[in-house]
C-alpha cells in the first residue's frame, strides 16, 4: 500500500518488480492514479507466490474498510504503540 504525502488516500496494486514501479511513481513518470494523488510513500508490501497470488491479496485488501488498512499497516510498524 501507498500513501500520498497528505496521507488522505490509500492506494493497492499488484506489482510485478516493485523497485522499478516506485521508481516510476516517485519520479512521476506514469500518469496514472499515483501521479494524479502524490503517491510517493510506501508504507506495506506483501510478497506474494505469482502473479495470481498477488492479483487476490489486492482484491482482498481493497475490500476491506480504510481503518482496516490503517490498523494493517500500524501493526507492521507499531505507530502509536507504546
Amino acid at each position: 500500500m501507498c500513501l500520498p504525502v497528505n496521507t488522505t488516500v490509500l492506494y493497492t496494486s499488484a506489482l510485478l518488480v516493485i523497485c522499478r514501479k516506485m521508481y516510476q511513481y516517485c519520479e512521476e513518470m506514469i500518469n496514472s492514479f499515483s501521479k494524479k494523488y502524490g503517491i510517493k510513500i510506501l508504507v506495506y508490501f506483501a510478497m506474494c507466490e505469482d502473479m495470481v497470488s498477488a492479483i487476490a491479496r489486492e482484491k482482498a485488501l481493497n475490500g476491506v474498510t480504510r481503518a482496516k488498512k490503517i490498523a494493517l499497516i500500524e501493526s507492521v510498524y507499531l505507530i502509536g504503540k507504546n
